[in-house]
């Protein structure tokens, strides 16, 4: 268990070193971004569960529900999206103090092959007790890895939207992907 954990805190600092560094190439206009096919729902599902067991150390229930009309197979940067996903709910997790974090998945296709990845991380076990409280997590907004968040979802034809009030923290957002191929129902 000692070994895993070391292990995740060692990729945690690898994930810092490699934002700053797409922050750099995103500043730059120079970020190239992978068209993969890939399996959204398998993808989501992994970088949900795997955030969930830290989560429950610190005693935070991360709870998951995605759209059953979700494409099965879509075309986009599968380690951006992931990224972008994994940093923003670990950072939802960081500010729920034993609450329970909930993440909601949808797709809404704008054209046959093309549509937006809606994503909306909500904590609600978190309450809090003053408005200072609430701005003083909305200033993490300033945050570099959420500016890096922002900025690779709008490289992929989304954004980031980060709320905070009384009834805790919401981040909402949305990532172009389109279609691809056939489809097919997962049970």
């Amino acid at each position: 268990e000692l070994l895993r954990l070391a292990v995740k805190a060692g990729e945690r600092q690898l994930d810092l070193v490699n934002n700053v560094a797409d922050y750099a190439k995103i500043s730059e206009r120079e970020l190239l971004l992978d068209q993969v096919v890939f399996n959204l729902r398998r993808s989501l599902e992994i970088m949900v569960e795997d955030l969930a067991v830290e989560a429950g150390q610190q005693g935070v229930e991360v709870h998951y529900v995605f759209d059953p009309d979700m494409p099965a197979r879509v075309r986009g940067d599968a380690t951006r999206m992931s990224q972008i996903l994994g940093n923003l709910l670990g950072h939802v997790i960081h500010f729920s103090e034993m609450g329970q974090v909930v993440l909601e998945a949808s797709y809404v296709r704008d054209t046959e092959s093309a549509g937006l990845l809606q994503v909306v991380i909500r904590d609600e076990g978190r309450r809090y007790n003053s408005l200072e409280e609430v701005k003083g997590l909305a200033a993490a907004d300033d945050d570099l890895n959420l500016a890096i968040c922002k900025a690779l979802a709008e490289c992929m034809g989304g954004g980031v939207v980060v709320t905070s009030d009384s009834r805790g923290q919401e981040v909402s957002i949305e990532l172009r992907l389109e279609v691809s191929g056939k489809q097919t129902q997962q049970l």
